[in-house]
């Protein structure tokens, strides 16, 4: 995907892949200071080289930038194989993301109408499989932990309640 284009029809995006030489700008990172500082920057491509002025993707993250944007570290930003970013989805930051944003916009005479919010990694694939992964082992211990109780339930039940022959009924059938 170019970084340059409008986000309008990836909004349902949980993953992006971003074409080769995308990078976070970190010259027009923005943070803004709550209880927390949630950081912003867009997401650019190395044809514009910065001269973008409608930005749709921008990286984020929390407590990742001085409160003014500066030195900007959130995700893999320094990696320079990675283009490549995973939605942020929590809707308790999002609109401290927004904020940070429309600072970005006055600071820097940029637009972003649709924002959308990414952790800037190298590899979302590998890291949403290793997700599934341990989700999978999880589930394989509790189903397996779940069988272990239920026997050992259905054998004290079945002692408990199994009835003992009398004696006499012993006799009765010899």
């Amino acid at each position: 995907i170019d970084p340059d284009a409008s986000g309008v029809n990836l909004m349902d995006a949980g993953r992006i892949l971003f074409e080769p030489g995308s990078y976070v700008d970190r010259a027009r990172a923005v943070g803004f200071r709550s209880s927390k500082t949630y950081c912003v920057a867009p997401i650019a491509s190395r044809r514009g080289a910065g001269a973008a002025t409608h930005h749709d993707f921008w990286a984020a993250g929390v407590d990742c930038c001085a409160g003014t944007g500066e030195n900007f570290t959130c995700g893999d930003v320094f990696n320079k194989r990675a283009y490549a970013g995973m939605r942020l989805l929590d809707s308790d930051r999002r609109p401290y993301y927004r904020l940070a944003v429309q600072e970005a916009e006055a600071q820097f005479g940029i637009r972003a109408d649709r924002p959308m919010f990414f952790e800037w990694r190298y590899d979302p694939v590998s890291e949403v499989a290793s997700v599934w992964d341990r989700v999978g082992h999880r589930v394989l211990m509790q189903v397996l932990g779940f069988s272990v109780v239920q026997f050992f339930v259905v054998a004290a039940c079945s002692v408990a309640f199994s009835r003992p022959k009398d004696k006499e009924e012993d006799l009765q059938e010899n």
